[in-house]
């Protein structure tokens, strides 16, 4: 979906009352929105209304019937399901900025503020309760809370009842007092130690809060704060340090994981994506180009016939495509170049081929003698297509010393899984597999078992 050739900088799924949903979709210089239908993002303004850079993306939220949105550049905007935007009021507590703008228990919260052209960077401050959800804040009747540090808030979420912020060197926690005086109190959690600077990187899971500090993953359940991201060593010495601010994570709930977008080495964009599966659990790398990314329910439309201009065997459409049928939670992303992508049921990646390339730590059997590796099991769906190539890489020769290339298509007689068997009588102390295609194909595997046997004493 091609929206301008603006920069996207944010995307939020609102929905209303009336069970109607729409996403919105923010560019470096106006909003749109996209209902669910095949190309249908359309502009609520004809001019330029945000200044902000492809660095400021927006947060945004939804409370009562309006959108809010923030990127700490220009004043904070909010959409009540039609027309432009317009800048919100915060009556006369002089708010003209602010980092982070959330609901918490019937009052809207801002985090990071500008106010009356003084900068605020360990405020809190919250509106008066909203009893009822379409009314504007009354932000008079609020008040405010700057928490007892000099740093500075970066990114904050919320874990249950609480709500986790990340400052620079340290984790705080605000918590509801219960108090109509003095709702919110602050406490800290723990000082960090590396620099912490990447606000949307910051994403909830489970009973936890995530973050990415200069140093690496950070973990919080708002008792105590540890890294957890020890599989992946040196990988935050990947990420070009000018353009930490960039980070953006996101569930892509259909898969079960968490991907994050950063610009590694010394790209100034977005162009590759880390990949937390919590399932396995494990940790993966891919090569793919976005900004910001979001989560859209509502149902999309499948093709039609009139939509068919190409031959058959290219059609990258499927006639039951689960998003398009029960309109599933599905993960878009929002591109530099202005082009908003689905990146869920397809395999093909933007009119391109999909790269498969995974490669295994290096394999020793047997530390004190030589293995021969007669061969590997792979256990794979029935349903994959295409053909699988396989390398191996014996001790520490950089090519591969033999490389199978095993057709998965078959009839397997309602065999939902089957074993098939690769072949390569190689005689080594290391070994390292990989795994990898050119082709648009599905291949699921579930597993990979090499057989290797003792093959003489190491000298």
């Amino acid at each position: 979906m091609d929206v301008d050739a603006d920069p996207i900088v944010g995307l939020h799924e609102h929905k209303e009352f009336d069970g109607t949903s729409s996403l919105l979709i923010a560019t470096t210089t106006r909003l749109s929105y996209f209902t669910g239908n095949k190309s249908n993002a359309e502009a609520l303004s004809t001019s330029d209304q945000f200044t902000g850079s492809s660095t400021q993306y927006f947060q945004f939220m939804s409370f009562g019937d309006k959108a809010y949105m923030t990127n700490f550049k220009d004043a904070p905007y909010e959409w009540s399901g039609s027309g432009a935007p317009t800048t919100h009021s915060f009556d006369s507590s002089g708010v003209t900025k602010a980092r982070i703008m959330l609901p918490y228990n019937q009052r809207l919260i801002v985090l990071d503020t500008v106010e009356s052209g003084t900068s605020y960077p360990q405020r809190l401050r919250w509106s008066g309760l909203l009893t009822n959800p379409t009314a504007n804040p009354d932000w008079d009747a609020g008040s405010a809370l700057d928490a007892s540090t000099q740093e500075e808030i970066i990114g904050a979420t919320f874990l249950k009842n609480a709500l986790v912020v990340f400052f620079d060197e340290s984790v705080w926690v605000v918590k509801d007092t219960g108090s109509k005086d003095i709702p919110f109190r602050w406490e800290k959690i723990d000082d960090i130690s590396s620099l912490f600077e990447s606000q949307h990187s910051v994403i909830g899971h489970q009973n936890t809060v995530w973050g990415f500090g200069r140093s690496g993953w950070l973990q919080t359940d708002s008792l105590q704060v540890q890294e957890f991201d020890t599989p992946i060593p040196n990988f935050a010495q990947a990420i070009a340090p000018n353009n930490r601010t960039k980070l953006f994570s996101a569930r892509n709930l259909s898969e079960n994981q968490i991907w994050m977008a950063y610009p590694c080495c010394n790209n100034s964009n977005n162009n590759e994506v880390l990949v937390y599966n919590w399932e396995t659990p494990s940790f993966s790398k891919y090569d793919l180009s976005y900004n910001v990314a979001g989560e859209f329910n509502k149902q999309v439309s499948g093709a039609t016939w009139d939509d068919i201009d190409e031959p058959w065997d290219q059609v990258d459409e499927s006639w039951d495509d689960f998003i398009a049928s029960f309109g599933f939670p599905e993960l878009v992303l929002g591109k530099d170049s202005g082009l908003v992508l689905r990146a869920n049921g397809r395999s093909s990646d933007d009119g391109a081929l999909i790269e498969f390339d995974v490669l295994t730590s290096r394999l020793t059997p047997f530390p004190d003698s030589r293995a021969q590796l007669g061969w590997i099991d792979f256990l794979f769906t029935t349903s994959s297509l295409g053909t699988l190539q396989v390398s191996v890489y014996d001790d520490w020769d950089p090519s591969a010393k033999k490389t199978r290339i095993t057709d998965l298509a078959g009839k397997f007689s309602g065999q939902t899984k089957v074993w098939k068997r690769v072949h390569f009588n190689l005689i080594a102390s290391t070994f390292r597999v990989r795994l990898h295609h050119r082709q648009p194909s599905n291949i699921e595997l579930h597993a990979m078992i090499p057989h290797f046997r003792k093959a003489g004493r190491l000298i």
